[in-house]
């Protein structure tokens, strides 16, 4: 599955559930909740099912959209210190995703509803299983470049005056 295009709503509305700073751990959790994250764009796709015992494969394209209902994510950072300078040691997302609607257009008047049946219950979870690839590749993409390039060499002092300087 190709999506393009993609038009994403409801990023800004969100309840803020929990925050929890440790400075002597010299770490963050924060939880936010999202009651709806709504996706609109251009799909391409090809997938196959089992019907019964026999494999089914579908292929089309055209526009799509994805509800998201009553979504949690959590961000936990720690950091520690090298030397006098602060370093990214981890950084961990989570989701958890309840309910999935989708619209995807472009597999014909039979097959539409179908597609959208099943991937409306696959979606959750192929979301969940996601976490695991997201988060490796944050540890080996992400945090790398976070100490490079931002907090190259930046003190414990310069680090929360840049943060309260990017909550106001």
């Amino acid at each position: 599955m190709e999506l393009n295009d993609t038009l994403i709503r409801g990023l800004k509305d969100f309840n803020v559930v929990n925050v929890d700073i440790r400075p002597g751990a010299l770490s963050a959790l924060l939880m936010l909740s999202f009651n709806r994250i709504e996706f609109e764009g251009n799909h391409s796709t090809r997938a196959t099912f089992l019907n019964g015992f026999f494999p089914v494969t579908v292929s089309g394209s055209g526009g799509y959209t994805m509800n998201m209902n009553n979504v949690v994510v959590s961000a936990f950072v720690q950091f520690e210190m090298q030397r006098r300078y602060i370093k990214l040691k981890e950084l961990r997302i989570n989701y958890l995703v309840s309910v999935v609607q989708t619209n995807f257009t472009g597999f014909g008047n039979i097959l539409t509803p179908t597609f959208n049946a099943l991937a409306s219950i696959a979606f959750p979870i192929f979301i969940d299983l996601q976490q695991i690839e997201l988060n490796e590749r944050i540890k080996n993409e992400i945090v790398p470049l976070v100490n490079e390039y931002i907090l190259q060499e930046m003190t414990i002092l310069e680090l929360g005056s840049l943060l309260i300087n990017l909550a106001k």
